[in-house]
């Protein structure tokens, strides 16, 4: 020994493993392209996602839990991985058959009710029935609403309130809730388990399809950026 050195230097073995497997939540086909809807592992140096696949471009996207492409029609094998910062090697795919089709067809339209509230999380209501002061004065009701969340339709039960506020909770799924606590309603409205309803006709539903589909493409064309949406939705 010299001082506090060695004599001899010490040798060190560092490893970073790369990021573990992505789930794939589902996968929204459309004339066009696809769209994959992730669960990212909890990892803290997680940066970006790969997606590639045979026919299809090997294309690196920001962390995010929505990843597609453009490509013509035909059936693909898809391969999707997150990497972290020190780079994209050594990955951990999930793989996913992925048909897509040639054209747009009425059936696909009328099922973006499910498909984009699978995507993106969105409540969508159909066949709801409202009624102001009913029964009583100052009194709201509902009947025969069927609620779309996560590509499920739920019934709620018919009912009524006079108090202020209304919404729907994914946790208790075919009631709304209602409560006149403005304080309580305020800071649940804010978490992670309330969003923004869309109550549509099937007219403006196969409308909004159309114009999804247009963004879609749009937006897989340059990139897509993070697309998350909550879990309950206030009304």
């Amino acid at each position: 020994m010299s001082g506090n050195l060695s004599d001899e230097p010490a040798t060190i073995v560092v490893s970073n493993p790369q990021c573990a497997a992505v789930t794939i939540d589902d996968n929204i086909v459309f004339a066009g392209g696809f769209a994959l809807s992730l669960t990212l592992p909890n990892e803290i140096d997680l940066v970006g996602v790969r997606l590639w696949g045979s026919g299809l471009p090997t294309t690196d996207f920001a962390k995010q839990n929505n990843v597609g492409l453009q490509c013509v029609a035909s059936t693909y094998t898809v391969y999707v991985a997150a990497f972290d910062s020190f780079g994209a090697d050594n990955l951990n795919p999930t793989s996913i058959e992925v048909i897509v089709p040639s054209d747009v067809t009425t059936t696909d339209l009328e099922n973006w009710a499910t498909d984009i509230t699978k995507l993106f999380k969105v409540p969508v209501l159909q066949s709801d029935i409202w009624g102001t002061n009913d029964p009583v004065a100052g009194s709201i009701s509902w009947q025969s609403v069927d609620l779309y969340f996560n590509g499920v339709m739920h019934s709620i039960n018919d009912g009524n309130t006079a108090n202020a506020y209304v919404y729907w909770d994914s946790t208790t799924p075919t009631v709304f809730k209602t409560t006149t606590d403005e304080a309580a309603f305020s800071a649940m409205a804010t978490s992670e388990h309330c969003g923004r309803l869309l109550t549509m006709s099937m007219e403006q539903i196969i409308l909004l399809g159309v114009l999804l589909l247009t963004w879609l493409l749009d937006l897989l064309s340059s990139g897509m950026g993070p697309l998350r949406m909550p879990t309950s939705v206030v009304l």
